[in-house]
């Protein structure tokens, strides 16, 4: 193409783009040659950011079919096409940016929510745990995040513990000289009295603890089990029995999982560094999907309960899973409702732990959140829950702590952890794990 011919489109582009016409601007550029791709890509990038996600999809394809071997542009390509619907090219585009970099990170995080909210989280679940391992394990820790620059004095103890219980069980013996160190950081810091937990550590700390503190230092194997990870409680008939019985759909499983699948789960929970996220007001921390909560013996249990629970569950994917563990006396997680449309919610830790057998557990109302409520309404807003719920009354149905037990309820339901007045110690701190099944907008009304 002879360059006043190039020089006269691109300049053509550029009036096209600084009178808003971005879908002109690309087109023209499209035609040109290579050299008009910095525009191109600039274009792109201020449509990504104005929001005008179509529009930096037709630039990001054009740059894709020019040079199809650079994984960022793929990446950014699938980003784009995720945005304005179309899953299926977004997800070929995230695929194809792995091949070509099985590294990029964000690739496999983002083709994993993509995945997940498609309800396919057995797909899914490979590419959270390689997002996982390259985030905690392989590449350095990113400074800007608070689970590698802060603590608490809650997550410290625990991770001592926790370190303690790996060298004791001689699954990592040099565990113990991790622990030391942490407890010569817990004894310098000066703890706040009061306010916002949280406290930096300095960078004298970091370096000492910073090579295993919020690291997956130690990821359990927990691979699928052979045979039914199901155990003697899971009867399909009896449980939807109750579900239809109880009004509001509320059903309490026993001896939920088999004894098997129970001791493995409970290995990985008490042994896997993978407890990152540390509540500001509360005494529990948090392990996610895509920080090494997605072991497969878990997406297991996920898909025998859809398989042994087809009428309430065929149609509700897994779509969320998570656990927590708490400290033995400080508080839980307060009231809310989830954005699904079944939740389960089960606990793993001996009975013999619970210092209350009557508490411990889970509080659930008989008081659904309204339908036009959004997500900051039914889960962050506590004063606006309980104004709801004192105007419109329901029973208040209290579950208690019960190893192996599990409450399998309609996620518009409020609920809230019980008080929790646990045994001291490690192993008995309190475990929970939950699953999401379904999306609540399309859950029966």
């Amino acid at each position: 193409m002879p360059a006043a011919v190039s020089a006269a489109g691109m300049a053509a582009a550029a009036g096209l783009a600084a009178a808003g016409d971005l879908s002109a601007a690309i087109a023209v550029l499209a035609v040109l040659g290579s050299e008009a791709d910095p525009q191109l890509a600039a274009i792109g990038q201020a449509a990504a950011a104005a929001g005008r996600h179509r529009d930096a999809a037709a630039a990001l394809r054009v740059l894709v079919a020019r040079h199809p071997n650079l994984a960022p542009l793929q990446y950014n390509l699938g980003r784009a096409l995720a945005e304005i619907g179309e899953t299926a090219a977004a997800e070929a585009a995230y695929r194809a940016a792995l091949a070509l970099d099985p590294g990029l990170r964000v690739a496999h995080l983002n083709l994993a929510n993509l995945l997940r909210l498609d309800g396919r989280l057995e797909d899914a679940a490979p590419h959270f745990r390689s997002h996982f391992f390259l985030k905690r394990w392989v590449q350095p820790p990113d400074p800007k995040l608070d689970t590698f620059r802060l603590t608490t004095r809650p997550k410290l103890d625990h991770d001592i513990e926790q370190f303690q219980h790996l060298a004791a069980e001689g699954v990592r013996p040099e565990a113990a000289g991790c622990a030391a160190l942490l407890r010569q950081v817990r004894s310098e810091i000066r703890w706040p009295a009061s306010g916002d937990p949280r406290v930096a550590l300095t960078p004298l700390q970091l370096r000492r603890i910073g090579p295993f503190y919020n690291r997956a230092w130690h990821a359990e194997a927990t691979p699928e089990q052979p045979g039914d990870v199901l155990g003697r409680g899971a009867q399909p008939a009896a449980i939807m029995e109750q579900w239809h019985a109880s009004g509001p759909g509320i059903v309490v499983i026993d001896d939920l999982l088999s004894a098997d699948a129970l001791l493995a789960l409970r290995r990985f929970c008490l042994r896997s560094t993978i407890w990152y996220e540390f509540k500001r007001h509360a005494g529990y921390l948090g392990a996610y999907l895509g920080e090494g909560i997605a072991a497969p013996l878990l997406i297991q249990i996920a898909g025998a309960l859809r398989a042994r629970l087809p009428e309430l569950l065929a149609d509700h994917p897994l779509r969320q899973l998570w656990a927590y563990k708490y400290d033995s006396t400080l508080s839980g997680i307060g009231m809310h409702a989830d954005f699904a449309a079944v939740n389960l919610n089960f606990w793993i830790t001996p009975d013999e732990a619970n210092l209350d057998p009557a508490s411990g557990g889970l509080r659930l109302h008989t008081v659904e959140a309204p339908r036009d409520w959004n997500f900051a309404d039914y889960n962050a807003s506590p004063d606006k829950i309980r104004a709801f719920v004192a105007a419109n009354p329901g029973r208040e149905i209290v579950v208690p702590h019960r190893c192996n037990r599990a409450v399998l309820f309609n996620s518009d339901l409020f609920h809230a952890t019980d008080s929790i007045r646990f045994r001291p110690g490690y192993e008995n701190r309190r475990i929970n794990v939950t699953m999401l099944f379904g999306d609540r907008a399309a859950a029966p009304a």
